[in-house]
């Protein structure tokens, strides 16, 4: 492409050099420059549609990383539920992917049962959705065994079962406050009823 256009640029400058242009001398030169900015406008169109190609597969992946790093913890880490709240934008043009986070939301239990093994709690729903979403990245390979295989601390386990908790303690402290404060509609009604009856006619 380089050598076409250096040649190009010869038969400009002789074009140029010459007093006399002919009308076929003018073609020619509409053609380079037309030439040339369709050359840029190609160019910076294939650019684009690759940074744009680049940038929807690195927020693809960013999210499938990042549901797969915590899918043990799954709704007691904050980053957690944002990555599950960005799928059905990120991965808007997988219908399986939506069809499978969908699945997982309406069975979503924050409370995990008790006695019931983390290994265990993986199987599902949530493998189901993460696997889905590692076929769409390029992980073809992806199965149950390989979801299987995880490195989940006891101390990690002790730790969210902490957090769990202290905000469920939290919460129900909220409520129990709130309520307190709060007269029954009952009780309201009935002193506007009073009030009304004890004003001087």
């Amino acid at each position: 492409m380089n050598d076409s256009l250096f040649v190009t640029n010869q038969e400009l400058l002789n074009i140029l050099s010459n007093n006399q242009m002919s009308p076929k001398d003018w073609l020619s030169l509409v053609a380079l420059f037309l030439s040339a900015i369709v050359a840029v406008l190609i160019s910076q169109y294939l650019q684009d549609r690759k940074s744009k190609k680049d940038k929807k597969y690195q927020n693809k992946l960013n999210v499938f990383t990042t549901i797969l790093g915590y899918r043990h913890a799954k709704g007691s880490e904050p980053i957690f539920v944002v990555a599950m709240n960005q799928i059905p934008i990120v991965f808007y043009d997988n219908k399986s992917v939506i069809i499978k986070l969908n699945r997982f939301i309406s069975e979503h239990q924050d409370v995990k049962p008790k006695g019931k093994n983390d290994s265990t709690s993986l199987t599902g729903f949530l493998n189901d959705l993460v696997i889905e979403m590692a076929k769409d990245i390029g992980y073809h390979d992806a199965d149950n065994s390989m979801m299987n295989s995880f490195f989940f601390p006891e101390s990690e386990s002790l730790r969210l079962d902490a957090d769990w908790a202290w905000k469920k303690e939290r919460t129900s402290s909220y409520y129990q406050k709130n309520s307190q404060h709060r007269k029954p509609d009952n009780a309201e009604n009935q002193n506007n009823q009073e009030e009304e009856t004890n004003q001087p006619e």
